[in-house]
């Protein structure tokens, strides 16, 4: 089997990325509607509610992120095509231009990437630190791993910005940087989406017994939303760690598409778990009663504080429980 040439595979990244693109941008979008579509009814439920509050939380100041560092990434790739087609001759010319991986197109590129791993880390991340009732302990490793992945990725971004031609991706000096990122990262989406996955289906298992049916359809959102994380992360991380150990240039077509890979699969848990909801509350009877999911620390973890609570409430239309809405906002 003849090895992959440089100039195919960078070709064949433009066409999958643009398609993951435009997957993730048609996602997006419905993201925007259902938040919107929920805004305005939670404004006629309860007028006095703060859009603003809901629109600065970490979970979507941080999806917003990840889509502008997603588009950049895109366009990048798409300036890096025209680039090599139209400022360089035919012939040998755009070989020779994505052959050079100190180009600054190419530097960018890869920053753009790290910040959408990065920026995806920690989201997941910050659904552990809920899920686990806020505990800061149990965000130490996952935090260390990422500080981790900061520091190789800061180190791969120098170390191709003084890239030669006469050198490989693939020779040492770049594979300890690309194995090092490859580790934290994976490192990071099996505790996190393990953790929660453990703490969702201990709570579900304990929902079942109470025959709580409402709650058992988010912890079931979640427990899948966990599932599609670790399988993201495993299946296309895997293909882009033994494409890079064998030396094969498919690793440019994995490490290139996964920032919007990554974004779909964070909206593909949004969407699932803002469209569940709303089906939720469509089909709960005006008399229906708010139900609440607390999550309570451990007590050494507490110096005489309350308990803190995480409400997955369905909406009801009772005069009593009118100024309940649906609240999900730190997940």
């Amino acid at each position: 089997m003849s090895p992959i040439a440089l100039l195919s595979a960078n070709l064949a990244v433009v066409v999958l990325e643009s398609l993951s693109y435009g997957v993730y941008a048609t996602l997006a979008s419905c993201a925007v509607y259902l938040a919107v579509s929920r805004r305005q009814c939670d404004s006629l439920i309860k007028p006095s509610t703060r859009p603003r509050a809901k629109l600065l939380s970490p979970v979507a100041l941080g999806a917003f992120a990840l889509f502008i560092t997603v588009t950049a990434h895109w366009l990048l790739n798409v300036t890096r095509l025209f680039v090599a087609f139209h400022n360089w001759d035919d012939g040998p010319g755009p070989r020779l231009f994505y052959a050079d991986l100190s180009h600054i197109t190419e530097v960018l590129k890869y920053g753009c990437l790290l910040a959408s791993l990065f920026i995806g880390d920690s989201l997941i991340i910050h659904h552990l630190w809920v899920v686990w009732a806020f505990r800061t302990r149990i965000i130490i490793i996952p935090s260390i791993t990422l500080v981790g992945f900061i520091s190789f990725g800061v180190g791969l971004t120098y170390q191709l910005s003084t890239y030669k031609t006469s050198q490989s991706i693939f020779e040492a000096a770049f594979r300890r940087w690309t194995t090092g990122i490859c580790f934290f990262s994976l490192c990071t989406a099996v505790y996190t989406t393990g953790f929660i996955w453990y703490k969702l289906w201990s709570i579900s298992r304990a929902l079942k017994s109470c025959g709580v049916t409402s709650l058992q359809t988010i912890t079931r959102i979640f427990i899948d939303s966990a599932a599609l994380v670790a399988f993201e992360f495993s299946v296309w991380g895997l293909f882009h760690i033994v494409s890079y150990q064998c030396g094969s240039n498919l690793q440019f077509v994995a490490v290139d598409c996964m920032p919007a890979v990554m974004g779909i699969a964070n909206l593909l848990i949004q969407i699932r778990l803002r469209w569940d909801l709303t089906q939720e509350s469509m089909a709960t009877d005006t008399g229906a009663r708010a139900t609440q999911l607390r999550f309570a620390p451990d007590d050494s973890e507490t110096s005489g504080s309350s308990e803190i609570d995480v409400e997955l409430g369905v909406r009801t239309h009772s005069k009593e429980d009118d100024e309940e809405i649906i609240r999900l906002e730190k997940l």
